[in-house]
Order: structure tokens, then sequence, then C-alpha cells
């Protein structure tokens, strides 16, 4: 038992902030159980601990067991006196700081419905507890009045949303405890009126949230169910005030309250309630779900819609629960087939399967599987069996799917499988969408599992599955969304799966991979261990192997993730698989594709973590009796780590490309991070010479990789001495002088670096500059450096002020701010840094002020670009352009933008630090108020005058960072800025022309980015007010009659980038109809600047609705819509657009115009399943007037409307508008326009057609016939053409043979008029050409091949022709003989050269076509010199798709001429010469191509030196840029070394350099050998510190090129393969030792790392 001091002493720890959750809950044990035995001091304590847990002291665990403890030893304890403790403090109410604290210290006692003191509180005090609730709610309601900032109004909103929540459930709670308690309505200052006033408060407020407009609509009928004695009275009112034809009470609420409203009437009134007969017959919930569907029609919002989808699902699940009580006359009243609520429900699901709110989407679901059931329940099986028929005949997509899902759990599998016998092999096709994929696989393995009852079925179903994955192995979807849940709910089919796949590993490897995988990663195979045969007894080791070294990017990788992911992150690895793993990383970290490097690297750390983990477990267990086995894989890990990181030095050499520099460092930093040295010991692999590597890429060109390889110094024990760290702080002074953008970052690396490797930073061996620094009071290193830099920037603002041209090129500004942010972010903030942190802040402040009005007069000009300000070089001498430095300024004219670069340069880094300071916690603790007001207007200056689009988009970010800050500040002053920030812009747009801020060209500049950033951070809590209103305004602006241009222009360019932002998608949907009308009644303006802002705006309203395309052209279900969905969200369109169509005076040009971005929204809609002629949308009403636009003189409106058409029209509405148009274009022939738009129509509906029928048939004559008429008279070729492409779409239907052959004898008519020789005198006619071109194409694609056909075309002379006749001929090169001869001829004759370029790939076609080609050879024989002359001189002088492709043609020449030395030793050098990185990819490729042509006994017959020169090329072609090249140059290898096939495929080009080198070795006698010698003893190890002074530095350097090749590592390749397989000479590594040496000289590298720094100053003269 505690005495009385140790009971206080206790009392207060549980009071100590920083006591642990675990602590405190020991020392309130420790309490509890004391007072048990000391009645004397229970209440006391009992009263103390109240008080700590209303005060919010207590831990939520600790209340908990407080609350527990007091309910389990009631008995012991007075019951009364717990509950007086409690009521003590519910009626003196807290702060308004401690009010969450409060609530939530009473929902302990209340929630839990076993509690005995909650339930004696309940019975007791009911009225004072909800009295409390009241009070709460009054503060809250007050303290939103006056809340500044959405950030703390959402909190409130958020707290009052929770109270109405409990107060609901406190009064369900008494309800239960207390049955027959009676409330008096009649009361107006009784507690529960007061809650109906604050209620309906909440639901008439529009500013309130979501959540809390859902959460009072439930509390308003909870509490009024209460609140009278009879519950006659209260249904009646229910009925007449909230449901009635009146309806006084509803009709005050919004759209979303009243659902809310609707809602809480259908899940609070007791069950018995709504059933009674109320009114004319009908019972509440009748007339509770009829107000709902009349209510939804005036849905918009994307709030309202879920908040009817969650009021009909309640009403539906309220139906479901009363159903299952067997109300025979509730059943069938509501749910017959044919009954209101069973008609408009299915309507309203129809109409939302594809709304893009995925719970909106979840809730319909629901809906539509209860209602199902409901009617399952009344008989309506076989009606319910004809509905699914009828979903599952149209195409899959999301809400077929759905809907099907319902179908299958009311109906059940096995019934659906027997109705619909096919739906598994159609669902197997439509997961390959990956928009369907999700749904379609859930449904697909709930299906499934009825097949695996019996084994037949199982048997069927499996192979069916097999054969599937096997025609979709690269399937993502199908292993992402299908295998998860297939192996979750039916773990039979893994080892099935797995052994099937491994009898054909070639063709499944990738499928074979992911199976294995996704059973590994859901733990089936955990228990399974590694066989000698087989990884984990699934899978082959040769087959893992290969897929290691596979050629497929993706069969690697995820092999690779399938070795290094686990179930369990403790899972051991065993030797083979970490000996797989550094195989792997060996040829792949060096991947050009950022996508792979990221994947290495997330699968790396999860290897680090199992190893981590791993190791930790095996420590645990090192004195049981498993201790031998796991020091020996302790040894394992060891080495692999060894390994691992050595791997990784190979790869930062000095030459490194870029892919294997960045992934490497970052691989050390992953080990570093997750394999700790205490935990294995493998520092002796950072030797002296790697940590001076790591030194060295401080000053890497991409700026993360100095910081990661800041971060591994940091890992690592200090080495270097602090002399030698003075210089280097030194050389990154000199660094922030240099213009090069790269060097600021590396200074601000070296600074970083500095700073936390030296103690004591001002020394005898410190800089100079760093030396002068004060020192008084004693400061740390960082702000010492703070002050040096800062120093620093005063002095080159001053230089500007002066010249800014000359500080442009020798005190630039910009990286000196750099550096500083990058301290100020990397600042660790100390109460005793205040005043002086705050004073340099304040200094860096103004020097920012300084440095923006310096660069204004560049960035803020209309023009920066190419602006020199008058005066540049008045106040000093400028630059000098006669001398030096006319080596960093090629001429005068570089001049201006150099200065535009540096400028934008320097408002950028402005921006960030500002916004930085805007952000950032500390900053806004020591920066006062006024400041931070300054600091918001110099964004807004920046913004709103910038006309430079880097300078206003920079400090867009910095100004983001701020105006989230603002918004969510609790001070009045800064929380009003955004607002009255808001007011100004709108009365400057207002103003129009006579604004003297804004900037009307440049589509405004930075106006529409200072508006985004401030609406968007508005914050998600709060309710968007500002952005509603601002857009109204806008909106409204925009809508005036007499509206000025340049307003006009900024809203639409405003309103755009507001549409545009993924951010704020929801928030402005309500506003997409309006801002459609505004684009497209601006699209007809007479000014150029509208018309331009306008089509932007409706662009980006295009993808907001629609989403994005993938090119300009494509358009597919993706970005379309049902024509129902997209007129229910925005139904003022309907009429809008009808209009648009039907008042346009189509037949002008002026009218026609106006058509054009109504017909782009109509191409978008598609009709839905339920879209019938007599529905309130139906696109039928739209189709005469799209008809009617043929008639239009615009071309592309024409097409427009065919394409449209095409999109809107049901599948059986086709015949009978194409037989309109059949009639009508027979009556329209003289008329041009209109009969081009007629077949264009034609055209796009003969598509569409699916079933010909003897009237389809008719029809198709009637077009054919017109087709005929047309070729006979006299009408333009653009009609012609036109006429081709629908004859070309009728030979593509299964038409009758009379008909084809009509259509047949149409073009060879046309051909055979229109190449005679008298025809080229219709060359100049417009659209010729183009017609010619289909013709021969139509005619080459469905005539029988003739050779005297080909040379009519040739003989006519037009290359564009030719080049159509070749592009068919390729598809048919074996259907005519004697081709070779010809196309020789012709290419040796050809003047043009994408003719010739053709002509060329035709002939290497054919011979690639033919094994044995002895006829075509005599052919190349008769003109040997013609084609080597020919060829030799392309290869030198073509262009380069000729060269391309004389290249591989000229191999097969080469091979009937192999022994000719004359003509082989120079094809050799043209090839080694074409194979280089200089020349263009294709090239490349050309030249692996023409390789691949000789086989080995073609090389035998070279000499050694032309042999050499071969396969030094495809050595150079095997380490190429693009994986295509390589991947040839590994086919000619394999060709060449005759290496046996492997039934797994091929291996990762990069695996075949061994084998190249080891064919040239044996191949190639004593110039292989000295080729590999030049390979092996490479200079480049040393260039680095040689430098090369005379190479000129570039200004501006861009950021490096993400190049394959890496000339060192080949280098160091060749040596290792040289010292294993053919040379034993020691004197070939005097060099390398020489280079090791070098590098693990501490000082001698860290002076010429400083060396190099200051060379590069050096060429600056700094």
């Amino acid at each position: 038992m505690l005495g009385s001091e140790k009971l206080k002493f206790q009392l207060k720890n549980l009071e100590y902030e920083k006591i642990s959750s675990k602590e405190q809950l020991v020392v309130l044990k420790e309490i509890l159980f004391s007072i048990l035995s000391n009645k004397a001091a229970s209440q006391e304590a009992l009263s103390n601990i109240s008080t700590l847990l209303f005060k919010g002291c207590l831990t939520p665990d600790t209340s908990k067991f407080f609350v527990k403890f007091c309910s389990e030893n009631i008995d012991k304890l007075s019951k009364f006196q717990i509950c007086s403790i409690v009521l003590e403090h519910l009626r003196n109410l807290p702060t308004i700081e401690n009010l969450n604290k409060s609530y939530n210290a009473l929902n302990f006692y209340l929630v839990d419905a076993n509690n005995v003191i909650g339930n004696e509180l309940t019975r007791k005090y009911f009225k004072d507890i909800l009295e409390y609730f009241r009070n709460l709610l009054d503060i809250f309601f007050n303290q939103i009045k006056i809340c500044q900032g959405n950030q703390a109004r959402g909190a409130v909103l958020h707290d009052a949303y929770i109270v109405s929540q409990n107060t609901l459930r406190f009064i369900h709670k008494f309800e239960k405890l207390c049955p027959n308690y009676d409330f008096s309505y009649e009361n107006a200052n009784s507690t529960t009126h007061k809650l109906l006033l604050i209620a309906e408060i909440a639901l008439l407020n529009d500013h309130f949230s979501f959540e809390c407009k859902s959460s009072f609509g439930m509390l308003l009928p909870g509490v009024l169910q209460h609140s009278f004695g009879n519950e006659k009275e209260f249904l009646i009112k229910i009925s007449e005030e909230y449901l009635g034809e009146k309806a006084v009470e509803l009709e005050k609420y919004s759209i979303l309250s009243k659902f809310s409203l609707l809602r809480g009437i259908v899940t609070c009134i007791k069950k018995k309630f709504l059933l009674m007969i109320i009114h004319q017959g009908n019972s509440l919930l009748t007339q509770v779900v009829s107000v709902m569907f009349q209510l939804l029609s005036r849905v918009e919002d994307t709030p309202s819609r879920l908040m009817a989808s969650r009021a009909l699902l309640s009403w539906i699940t309220i139906a479901k629960d009363l159903l299952q009580e067997n109300l025979e006359c509730f059943t069938k009243t509501y749910f017959s087939y044919n009954s209101f609520v069973a008609i408009n429900y299915i309507a309203f699901c129809q109409q939302h399967w594809d709304d893009p709110v995925d719970t909106i989407r979840h809730d319909v679901k629901s809906s539509f599987e209860k209602l199902l059931f409901c009617m399952l329940n009344n008989s309506n099986r076989e009606w319910i069996t004809d509905m699914m028929k009828s979903q599952i005949a149209e195409e899959l997509q999301r809400r077929n799917i759905l809907s099907l899902s319902c179908f299958q759990k009311v109906l059940g599998s096995s019934e659906i499988l027997s109705i619909i016998p096919d739906i598994l092999a159609r669902l197997l096709e439509t997961i390959e969408n990956r928009a369907l994929a999700s749904y379609a696989s859930e449904l697909y393995v709930n299906l499934s599992e009825y097949s695996f009852s019996s084994e037949d079925l199982r048997n069927k179903w499996l192979i069916s599955f097999t054969t599937h994955i096997k025609k979709y192995q690269q399937s993502k979807c199908l292993t992402e969304h299908m295998l998860p849940k297939l192996f979750e709910k039916i773990p039979l089919c893994v080892n099935y799966l797995c052994s099937n796949l491994s009898l054909y590993p070639h063709e499944n490897i990738y499928t074979l991979i992911m199976c294995t995988k996704q059973a590994k990663l859901h733990g089936y195979l955990d228990h399974i261990k590694n066989s000698e045969e087989a990884w984990r007894q699934v899978l082959p080791w040769t087959i893992l192997k290969h897929s290691l070294l596979s050629t497929e990017t993706e069969t690697r990788f995820e092999a690779f993730s399938l070795i290094c992911e686990g179930h369990k992150t403790s899972e051991l690895f065993d030797s083979l698989e970490l000996e797989l793993i550094l195989d792997f990383l060996s040829s792949n970290i060096c991947n050009q594709n950022a996508s792979k490097r990221q994947k290495i690297l997330s699968t790396v750390k999860k290897l680090m973590i199992r190893i981590r983990d791993g190791l930790m477990a095996m420590k645990r267990t090192l004195n049981s009796a498993y201790e031998g086995f796991h020091r020996t894989l302790f040894d394992h890990y060891r080495t692999f780590i060894e390994n691992f990181v050595d791997y990784c030095f190979i790869q930062l050499g000095f030459t490194s490309c870029f892919a294997a520099r960045t992934t490497s460092l970052r691989l050390l930093a992953e080990v570093l991070h997750f394999v700790k040295f205490d935990l294995l010991d493998y520092t002796s692999s950072f030797n002296k010479g790697r940590i001076n590597l790591l030194l060295w890429w401080l000053t890497d060109t991409f700026e993360q990789n100095k910081y990661i390889a800041c971060s591994i110094l940091f890992a690592l024990p200090p080495i270097i001495e602090k002399e030698q760290l003075c210089e280097l702080l030194e050389a990154s002074i000199g660094l922030v002088s240099t213009p090069r953008p790269q060097d600021g970052p590396t200074a601000a690396a070296i600074v970083h670096y500095v700073i936390k490797n030296n103690n004591d930073i001002i020394n005898a061996d410190a800089p100079i500059a760093l030396r002068n620094c004060s020192t008084s009071p004693p400061k740390t290193n960082s702000l010492i450096v703070l002050d040096l830099f800062s120093t620093i920037l005063q002095n080159q603002v001053q230089e500007a002020e002066k010249n800014l041209a000359k500080s442009a090129s020798s005190k630039p500004i910009y990286p000196v701010l750099y550096v500083i942010r990058r301290l100020l972010e990397d600042w660790v903030y100390k109460d005793e840094d205040f005043e002086h942190l705050q004073h340099a802040c304040l200094f860096i402040i103004r020097l920012c002020e300084m440095i923006a009005d310096v660069v204004s007069p560049i960035v803020s000009h209309a023009a920066p670009e190419g602006h020199i300000p008058d005066g540049i070089y008045a106040s000093g001498p400028g630059l000098d352009l006669s001398c030096s430095d006319i080596d960093r300024f090629d001429t005068e004219e570089l001049l201006p933008e150099f200065l535009t670069v540096c400028c934008w340069r320097c408002i950028k880094e402005i921006s960030l630090l500002l916004g930085f300071m805007s952000k950032c916690s500390w900053c806004l603790l020591i920066l006062p108020t006024d400041i931070i007001i300054q600091i918001g207007g110099f964004f807004t200056k920046q913004l709103l005058e910038s006309r430079h689009r880097g300078a206003f988009e920079l400090a867009y970010a910095g100004f983001t960072l701020m105006s989230e800050k603002l918004w969510k500040s609790s001070e009045k002053t800064l929380n009003s800025l955004p607002e009255s920030w808001l007011r100004d812009v709108l009365n400057e747009i207002a103003l129009g022309a006579r604004s003297e801020k804004l900037c009307y060209t440049r589509r405004s500049a930075g106006v529409p980015f200072f508006v985004q950033a401030l609406l968007k951070t508005e914050g998600s809590k709060g309710s968007k007010f500002h952005l509603k209103w601002f857009i109204e305004e806008l909106i409204s602006l925009s809508s005036k009659i007499s509206v000025n241009p340049e307003t006009l222009a900024h809203c639409l360019n405003i309103l755009r980038a507001l549409i545009r932002d993924s951010k704020l998608g929801d928030d402005v949907s309500p506003y997409i109809a309006s801002c459609l009308k505004i684009s497209i009644k601006c699209y007809y303006s007479g000014l150029w600047e509208i018309r331009n802002s306008a089509t932007l705006l409706f662009s980006a309203l295009i993808t907001r609705v629609f989403g994005v395309s993938k090119s300009k052209d494509d358009i597919s279900l993706k970005n379309c819509m049902p024509g129902k969905v997209f007129f229910n969200r925005y139904p003022s369109l309907y009429s809008f657009l009808l209009n648009e169509l039907r008042e346009s005076e189509i037949e002008s040009i002026d009218g026609s115009v106006k058509l054009y971005p109504t017909l782009t929204i109509i191409n978008r809609l598609f009709p839905s399943a339920v879209d019938q002629v007599e529905s309130l949308y139906t696109l039928a009403n739209f189709i005469p007037h799209i008809i009617r636009c043929a008639k239009s003189p615009i071309l592309n409106v024409r097409n427009a409307a065919a394409n449209a058409l095409l999109s809107i029209i049901r599948d059986d509405s086709v015949f009978s508008v194409i037989n309109q148009i059949s009639m009508n274009l027979e009556q329209s022939l003289k008329k041009h326009n209109f009969c081009h738009g007629l077949l264009l129509q034609a055209r796009n509906l003969v598509k569409k057609l699916d079933i010909i029928n003897d009237n389809v048939l008719k029809a198709i004559e009637k077009l054919i016939n017109s087709c005929f008429s047309i070729f006979s008279s006299g009408h333009c070729y653009v009609i012609h053409t036109v006429t081709l492409a629908l004859i070309e779409e009728i030979l593509n239907l299964k038409v009758s043979k009379p008909l084809r052959k009509r259509c047949l004898n149409l073009i060879m008519g046309a051909f055979q008029t229109h190449f005679k020789e008298d025809s080229k005198a219709m060359k100049e006619q417009p659209y010729y050409t183009l017609f010619l071109s289909d013709l021969v194409r139509l005619y080459f694609s469905f005539v029988n091949l003739e050779l005297s056909d080909i040379v009519k075309v040739f003989d006519y002379g037009n290359y564009e022709i030719k080049l159509v006749l070749m592009t068919s001929l390729n598809e048919r090169l074996g259907d005519i003989d004697n081709l070779v001869d010809f196309f020789l001829t012709a290419a040796l004759n050809e003047t043009n050269m994408e003719c010739l370029a053709e002509e060329m790939k035709i002939l290497h076609k054919i011979l690639e076509r033919r094994e044995n080609y002895e006829e075509e050879m005599k052919c190349i024989i008769r003109k040997k010199e013609l084609i080597a002359t020919a060829c030799k001189k392309f290869l030198r002088n073509g262009p380069n798709s000729v060269r391309c492709s004389v290249h591989v043609f000229y191999s097969y020449f080469i091979r009937c001429f192999i022994e000719d030395s004359t003509i082989t030793s120079e094809w050799t050098k043209i090839i080694r010469k074409d194979c280089g990185s200089e020349n263009s990819t294709e090239l490349r490729v050309a030249c692996a191509r023409s390789l691949l042509v000789i086989c080995k006994e073609d090389l035998i017959c070279l000499s050694e030196r032309d042999s050499c020169l071969l396969l030094e090329s495809l050595l150079i072609l095997l380490t190429d840029e693009e994986f295509s090249t390589r991947s040839i140059a590994s086919e000619v290898i394999i060709k060449w070394s005759c290496l046996p096939s492997s039934i797994l495929g091929k291996k990762q080009p990069e695996r075949y350099i061994s084998d190249c080198l080891s064919f040239i070795s044996l191949n190639c006698g004593s110039h292989g050998k000295d080729f590999l010698h030049r390979l092996c003893i490479s200079d480049l190890e040393l260039d680095w510190l040689q430098g090369d002074s005379t190479k000129a530095l570039r200004l501006f350097d861009r950021a490096e090129a993400n190049n394959y090749r890496d000339d060192l590592l080949i280098s160091k390749t060749v040596r290792t393969y040289i010292t294993s397989e053919v040379i034993k000479d020691d004197s070939m590594y005097l060099e390398e030792v020489s280079y090791k040496d070098m590098f693990n000289d501490q000082r001698s590298f860290v002076s010429n790392v400083i060396y190099k720094i200051r060379d590069g100053l050096s060429k600056y003269n700094l």
C-alpha cells in the first residue's frame, strides 16, 4: 500500500509530459491497486486521476484502463462517488483549448456498452450530459464564426462533427437503457429543442463540411424522434414538414443538406415508425424514397452525389432488413419488377456505374446488390435473369462487370456459369484493360472458385486459364490484379500453374516468374526450402538463373525482385541466392531507364532490410543449437556485403556514365543506412582510396549525387585533415563566383561536409575571408559560415548595382543564394541562436529585395529574352569583349541570353529561399509579421509584373509554400492577406487595359499562377469559399456583353489554370458547364488573343471532363463518356449544344467555324446501355443536325461531324442512318461540299456495321452506285479520295461477291484510266496526288499483282506515289517474281533519296526471305561494278535513311564477292566508321543488321585485319547506347560463335561481351591481340587529373547526357578477360598499380581535387 506522500508523488508522475505510455500505465496500476485497500484516500486519488483524464494528460491506453478498472471494481469503490466526480467535470466547462480533451475523456466512460459507470451516468444524469454536449456544440459554433483560416475552421468543424456523432450515440444508448423515458417538445428552452436548432443551423450553413452535414442530418431526426410523447404527432410532423408536397422545412435546405436529412430519417427513426401509414395510404418509408428520387434530378456537384448514393444505400439496407422479417405486404408493394422503387433504383444505378468517385460506385454496387436480393425474394427471378442477359450482351465495361458481380452474389456462381458459359473467357480478355482489371479479376476469381468444386471443372478451368496467361504473359494486369486474388482465394492452383508453365519456359518465363513471385509474397512458399534442383522446390534453378540474364528487361527485374523480396523481412538468404543477386547487379546497374534504376533501388532497399532483420534474428540465436549454421551464414553475408560494395566502387570510376554513377551512390547509401557497422563489420571495404573517390564526387554535375556522396561520407569515419578541409572551404568560396550553374550545388555540398567534420572552423589554416568574420559572441560553425556567405552576397550585390553585365560573368549572385538556402534548409534550430539568426535572416531578406530590384529591368520587360537595358555599361567599364572574354562569349550577340539566364536564376533562388522562410516553422518564429508581409509583397510583384516565364514559375513555387502557411495562420493579420490579395487582383482584372500591373500578353504571364497559388492552398477541410467566390466572379465578368478584351483574356487564362490543377478537380466541377459555354462563345471572337485563350480553356476543360488523350487523334473509351452520364452531370449543356447545332448557319464559313468545339464535345460522347429514344438526354436528337453539318464549307468541320456521328449513333440505328445518307447522296451529287460530307459520314458508319442482311446490302449497293456516278462525273479529287475510302471500308465487309466484284472493277478502271501516258496532264490539279496515292494503295492491296502495273506507277514519275506503292508491296513480296532485277535497275537510276531508301529496303527484304538466291545473285554479278560504285557513293555521302538501307543490302552484295579484298577492305572500314557513337541510332542499327547477314564462313574468308575491324565494330555495337543495337549485335555473336541455342531464349546483350572478346583473340591473330592490348592499356584513368587546358569551359553547361557506354569499364572488362583467359603479363598492370597508389595517398588526392577546382576558377580569371 502506498503512503500519502508516495501517492502524491506518483500522481505527479502521471502528469509528467515526457513519461511514456507504458511507464504511465505502470504508475497508474500501482496507484489504483493501492487505493482499493485505502478507502480514505480513494476519493481524492480518483478525483485527481479524473482531473488528469479530462485535462488530456493521460494517454488513450492509460485512460481506457482507468475507466475499465473503475467499472470492474465498482463494488469496492463508491459508484456515486465516481459518477459525481465525472459530473463535476461536466458542469465546469473547460477552456477552449481543452474542449476536445474533455469530450474525449467523457467518451471513455460512455463508449463501451458494458461499462457500468457509463450506464449509470446515462441513466441518472442523462439531461446533464445532454446539456454538456449541447454546450459543447454552442461553443464550437461560436468558434466557427470567429475562426481565421481554413485550417482552424476545419479543425473546429471536425470537433463539432465528432461531438454530434457522440450525442446521437448517447441518445441511442439512453433509449436502450430507458425505453419509456419521455421528453417535452413544447418547452422552447429544453436541451432537445436547442439541439434541434443547432442541427438546423448546421444544415442551413453551406460552409459546413460534408461530414458535418451528414452527422447533423442524422442528429436532427434522432433528437426529434424522442421529443414527442405521441408517436403519431411525431410522424405527422416529419411527413408534413419534411416529406409532404409543401415540405416547408425541407425546401430551405441545399441539396446536400436535404439528402443528409433524408438519410438521417431513414437510419435514425425506428423501423416500426417507418412502415406506419401516414398520408394517402403511404408509409414514411415510401415518402422518403419518393422525395429522394424527385431530388436526384437536381444533383450536380460531387458531395451531393455522394450523399445521395449514401442515402439510397441506407434506404435499401433498411428495406432489406425489413424483408428479412417476412413482411409480405411490404415486399409486394415495393419490389415487383415494375414497381416505382425498382424502376428508379435501377435507373439510378445505371446512371452512376461509371461515376468518377470510387465511393459512389461502391455505394451504387451495394445498393444494386441489395435491390436484387429484395426482388429475388419477390419471385422476380426470371425477370432478373433476363436483365442479366441484356447486360452481358454488350461489350464488357465497368458497368456490366459491377452489375454482374451483384448478380453473382445474389444468384450464385453456378447459375451465372450455366446462363453465360463463356463469361470466364470474356472476363479474361477484359482483364487486359487496365481500367477494368480490378473489377474483372474480382468477378473472375469469385466465379472460378465454383470451378474447383469438382475435378472435371477444375481441369477445364486450369487449361483455359493457362492458355490465356501464355497468350498474355507480359500482361501486368494479369499478374498484378488477377494472381494475388486467385492465390488468396484458391491456393491449390499455385503448384499446378508453376509446374505447367515450367514445361515451356521460353514461352512462359515472365509469367512463371510472376506466378512464383506472387505465391512467395503471399506466404504460400514460406515453409518450403530450396533444393538442389529447384528454388523453393517450385522454380528450377536453370530457369531462375536464365531469367536474371534474360534479354527481356521486365523478366530480369521481376526475377531479381523474386529473390530479394519476401513475405517475412527476417527470412534468410542462402549463398546461391546472394551470388545470383551480385551477378544480376553486375550487368544492370548501368541502366538508362530511370524507372528501372528506381526499381533496382527499391528492391535493394528490401534486400537490405531482409539482411538487417535476418542478421538481428541470427544474433539473438547465436548461443542456440543453430550457432554453427548461423556463423557460416554470417560469413556469407559479410562476403556478400563486401563484394556488393566492391562492385559499386568499380562502377564509380572517373569516366563512369551518369546511370552507373547515380545508381552506385544510392546503393552504397542504402547499404550504410540499413546494415550498420555494429551489426556487420565491413569497414575494410572503405579504404582511403574509396573515401577519396567519394570526396571527388562532391563535384558531380548532378546535384542529388553531390548530397548522396556527402551523406555516405558522413556515415564513414572522417580522415581528412583540418587544413585540407579549410582548403576545400576556400575552393567553395571561389565556386560561388563562377557563372556555371553546377558550381553552386558543388560549393553547397562542400560547405555542408566541412561544417559537419570540422569542430574548429576558424583556425590558422582557414580562408582569410572566414578569419575576418566576427566570432563575438561565440557562434556555431553554421552561424559563422552563414555570416561569411552573407558578406559575400552583399559584395556581389554591390558589384551588380554598379554593372550588371560584369557581375553576371564574375559575381553572378545566384550560387551564393543557393548555398545560403541549403544552409538554412539543413539548419537545426536552437533557442540560443535566436537573436543572431534573426539578424542574419533579416539581412538576407534585405539583400534579396536589392537583388530583385537590380534584375527586374530584365525579367519584367515585355521581351526579356533579348533585352539589354539602356545604360547597362554606363556606370562601369562593363565587359571588354575585345580580349579574353571572347573565349567565353563567342560574340556580343550572346550577351542578352547570358543576362537573361543569370537574372532569372537569381529570381529562382530568391523565390525558393523566401518560400522556404515563409513555410519553415523556426523561420516564422524569428521573423516579425511585417517582414512576412514584405515577403508576400515581393512574391506579388514578381508574379504580377514579371514577363519571363522561368521567373514567375519559380516565384509561384515559393509563393505556394507561403500561401499554404498564411491560410493556416492563427494570426488575423496574416490570415487575411490571401483574401485581400485576391480582391486586389480581381479589381486589377476588372480595370482591363487601364491596369498598369497586369500583363495582357504571354497568356496573362504570372497572373494565373498568382491566383492558382492562393486558391489551391486554401485548405482541404474548409469549404473552399474563396475558390467558389473567385470563380463565380470570373464567370460573371466573362459573361458581360460589354467586357473589354483584356479583362476577358485574363478571366479565360485564370479559369484555364484553375481547371488544369488536379488538386482542384472536385472543387471546380460545378463550374465546368459555365466555363464550357464561355469558351465556346469566345471561340467566335474576332480578336485572335481571345480565341487563343478560349481554345486553351476549352482544351483544359475537355481534359478535365474526359481525361488525357494518348495522342492528338486517339479517342478511346478511356477518354469518352456515356451521353446520359455527361448530361446528368452538366444538364444545362444539353440544350446549349443542341441550340448551337440548330441555330448555326452551316453553309456559311462564319457559321461553320462555330460548330467545331460543339462537335468536339459530341465526339467524346457515346450512347449508354439505357439510352433510349424517349429518355431525357438522348443523343438521337443530335443526329439530324450532325448530318446537316455535311454541308459545311470547312473541311475540318465536315470531318468532325463524321466522327461525331460515328460516336453517338446506336448500333441498332446505323442501318437507318446509312439508308438516309445514301438517299441524300443520290440527290446531292452536284453539291460538292454536301456530297463530300455525306461520303465521310457514310465511310464512318460502314465501319460500324456488324450484321449484313438484305436491307444492308441494298443500302450498300446504293452507295456503290453513287460511287460510280462520282467517278464518271467531273467531281474534284477530294471527293474521289473519300470515295475510295468508302470503297475500302465496303471491301473490308463480308459483302456478296457481285458487290465486291463491282468495287474491284471500280478500282481497276480508275487505275487504268489515271495511269495512261496522257494522264500526266492532270498532275497540277489539287488533291490529285493524294487521290492517286490512295488509288495505288488500294489497287496493290486488293488486286492481283502484275509487274507491268508496277512499271506503270514507276513510269508515272511521282515519288510520293512510288513510296505508297513500295509500302504496299512490303506485305506482298512473295506474290510476284523477277523483282530483284527491276528494283536494282530502278535504284541505280533513282534520283529521289526517299525512294532509293525504300527500293533498297525491298531488295534486302526479298533477299532475306530467300533461302537460296542464285537467280538474284546472277543479277547482282551482272551489275557488280555499278552496284559497288553506287553503294560506296551513297554510304559516304548519302542521307541517313539511304545509308541505313544501303548498308543492309550491301552486306548481301559483299557475300557474293567475299574473297575480293579490294571490295571487302573498304566495306569493313565503312562499317567501323558508321558504328561510332557520333552517328545516328538508325545507322548503328543498320550496321548491326548488315553484320547479321554475314556468317562465320564469310568471316573466315576475310583477312585478319578485316576480321579484326569487323569484330572491333561488333564490340562497339555491343556496348552501344541503344538496347536495340546491342540486342542485334548479340545475335551476331551467337551466329558467329555458333553458340548453342537455349530453350530458354537469348541472354542479355551485355553478357555476350566475353564471347566477343574470346572470338577476337581466337580468330584475329596478332591484329586481335594488338586491339585487345589497346583497349586494355587505357589512359582514361589519368585523364581526369591532367585535364584539357585547351578546352574552353562553357558558361551554361547542361545536365550530363544519360549515356550507357563507359570506356574505362570496358577497359577493365578486357583487362579481366586477358588475365583470366589469354595473357599473363604483369607489365600491363604497372599503370594500374600506380593509379591505385596515387588514390590511396590522402594528401595527394585531396590536393588534386582542389587543384582541379581552382583550375576551373582560373579560366574565369577569378
